[in-house]
């Protein structure tokens, strides 16, 4: 059997790159990029943007002999909370799940990752009953059918696991009692001054914010004298193989305007396109600048989440069984 381990070279690939107008020439160069970033040609072959994702694995289902399914049910999805998010934990997202299709039987959804082309070609020859059972789906369309079914979930460990874990470094609580208490003995007594003695408290108060702000200046100066320069940064060469995945959020919140300059300038990023992922992150009631989002051509390697709307408004709040085991081995999960 073909090591299922090893992702597909261009070669497996060729002949579903020529259905979808892809010249045997531009898939050895988009080997030779493969090769130099240390990815495999499937990653390269979509951060290329030689051809849209949901055509890919459409053709890729035709060739294999599955079926497709464009768009997974997120209810009809056979999981549990915890499992769905460390499913969006895996970098990108589930390669196997479990699904319900209309009929009530249950079906298998495969998203393809670091697919080994002959292998599943394989799995299917040797189990030709249960591949009637899968459905090919584009990575993408999974990972939104199960963030949509993690919602809740997803909305609690956003706003509770910081304060939960680390209550410390979480700002929910923004006035302890202590705190509370000084600060309303303090406007009180304020008030009391200023009632009674309204010169002297006059006086008080701007020797107060005149030693503050005098502290400021002291303090810009101490540091300004203190600084040692440093020399240059040292610049080293480092290959595209061994540059890490590069990953930016960017939170947006009541900003359609900006859009179309964000999307050059991020274009302008210089680094290996099959090693970079932009999350442009936005809540579900932001309709303005999700809208004008969507009315851009993005790149492969930008997506957009919506995030459930809750709380305050802000930017940005993981019988069929050894036929499964083979499956996602083929398709690359962990």
């Amino acid at each position: 059997m073909p090591d299922a381990t090893t992702p597909s070279p261009a070669a497996d690939w060729l002949p579903i790159l020529k259905t979808l107008s892809i010249t045997e020439a531009e898939a050895h160069g988009i080997e030779a990029r493969a090769k130099l970033a240390g990815v495999s040609f499937q990653t390269e072959l979509l951060a290329s943007g030689l051809v849209p994702e949901h055509a890919l694995f459409r053709a890729l289902a035709d060739n294999l002999g599955l079926a497709f399914l464009a768009n997974p049910d997120a209810d009809a999805l056979v999981m549990r909370g915890w499992q769905g998010l460390a499913a969006l934990a895996q970098r990108g997202g589930a390669r196997v799940s479990l699904s319900v299709d209309a009929r009530g039987q249950s079906v298998v959804l495969i998203a393809p990752d670091q697919l080994n082309i002959p292998a599943l070609h394989s799995f299917v020859e040797r189990y030709p009953r249960a591949s009637k059972r899968i459905r090919v789906v584009q990575p993408s369309a999974l990972r939104d059918a199960i963030t949509r079914r993690s919602r809740g979930r997803l909305m609690r460990v956003a706003t509770e696991r910081l304060f939960r874990e680390a209550p410390e470094m979480s700002a929910r609580i923004v006035v302890n009692a202590w705190q509370g208490a000084a600060l309303g003995a303090a406007v009180v007594s304020l008030l009391f001054a200023a009632v009674f003695a309204p010169s002297a408290t006059l006086l008080v108060l701007h020797g107060a914010f005149s030693l503050a702000f005098l502290s400021c200046v002291l303090l810009r100066v101490v540091v300004g004298f203190g600084i040692k320069r440093s020399p240059g940064p040292r610049f080293t060469t480092i290959g595209p193989a061994d540059m890490p995945v590069y990953s930016v959020l960017v939170a947006l919140y009541k900003e359609a305007e900006i859009v179309p300059d964000l999307l050059m300038s991020l274009g302008k990023i210089v680094w290996p396109r099959a090693k970079l992922e932009i999350k442009l992150v936005c809540e579900a009631d932001d309709h303005e600048t999700l809208a004008a989002l969507r009315a851009q051509e993005l790149r492969p390697y930008i997506e957009v989440i919506e995030v459930p709307a809750g709380g305050a408004a802000h930017k940005a709040k993981s019988a069929f069984l050894r036929p499964a085991d083979d499956l996602r081995r083929f398709c690359g999960a962990l």
